[in-house]
């Protein structure tokens, strides 16, 4: 009877262990094929983030390195025409970067309107400070205005020549007016005039540098308060990454002076091209003959 009890108590055992296994099987099967989605979804989710990044970063190959150092080469060379001391070229150019990056504005489009803007405003006696203020201004304004990189880059050279001229008129003051409203908005404001008014003072010679000048730099707090709640734009974000990309360049240029010693090479190069072409051809002669 008792070995009866023990044989029968024994088969369900094994029957359960049997279909306990079973299920240990099926769970399993299921969490290997989830662990192999999870890890197929993880994969495609990395190739899209550096498919992005590669996206994001096309173009910056060893053209983009060399165009990037001249860049900010170019800026120094135009600070150090501009200003006397170092420590007005030095605080120009940190202006230039920090006015690029709090506007969303091309580094080397900022840098010209800088430098330009100093050297026009020279006989008013503008301070460094009022410079950047109205630079900056004058960026934030065509991003809030909306305009296109190309429309903002001949406006702004138009009005350029507005300062340097002594009166913002014509021509000049039509292309701004036409591609950034805030701006003409501001200037209508500070001389409490309609922009029709405006528009008539303008042929008149009334928009001297003296004047507007002022109260351009006076709208400073105001337009960076409207780009900050300002949603970032794909082309805006690319501009900030190529910004950030020419800084970099620039500061592992300045410790290795890397660009100065590739330029002095193609410098060598291009003064002794007459030397290299023989040599070459030469070497190429000697090869052939042996080849053959």
């Amino acid at each position: 009877m008792a070995t009866s009890v023990l044989r029968t108590l024994a088969v369900r055992l094994n029957m359960n262990s049997a279909s306990f296994r079973k299920d240990i099987n099926k769970i399993d099967k299921r969490m290997t094929r989830l662990s192999t989605s999870m890890r197929r979804q993880a994969n495609m989710f990395s190739g899209s983030v550096a498919q992005m990044g590669m996206t994001l970063a096309s173009g910056f190959g060893v053209h983009q390195l060399v165009e990037a150092a001249d860049t900010m080469t170019n800026l120094r060379n135009k600070m150090n025409a501009t200003f006397e001391t170092s420590e007005d070229v030095a605080h120009g150019m940190m202006d230039i970067k920090r006015i690029a990056r709090e506007s969303r504005s091309d580094i080397d489009a900022i840098g010209i309107l800088y430098s330009r803007l100093t050297m026009a405003s020279k006989n008013l006696k503008t301070s460094q400070e009022e410079i950047a203020a109205v630079t900056q201004v004058v960026a934030n304004s065509f991003v809030i205005s909306g305009a296109s990189a190309s429309e903002a880059n001949n406006s702004t050279r138009q009005f350029i020549q507005g300062i340097s001229s002594g009166a913002l008129r014509g021509d000049e003051f039509r292309s701004v007016s036409e591609n950034n409203v805030e701006l003409l908005g501001y200037l209508a404001d500070g001389f409490k005039m309609t922009r029709g008014e405006l528009r008539m003072f303008a042929a008149q010679g009334g928009l001297t540098a003296e004047k507007i000048m002022p109260m351009i730099a006076k709208r400073l707090e105001e337009t960076n308060g409207k780009i900050k709640d300002m949603r970032l734009t794909v082309g805006q974000a690319r501009v900030l990454f190529s910004n950030a990309f020419t800084e970099m360049v620039d500061r592992v240029n300045t410790v290795y002076k890397v660009s100065d010693k590739f330029a002095t090479l193609i410098g060598i190069m291009g003064q002794n091209m007459g030397k290299i072409t023989l040599a070459v051809g030469t070497l190429a002669t000697v090869l052939i003959t042996k080849l053959l």
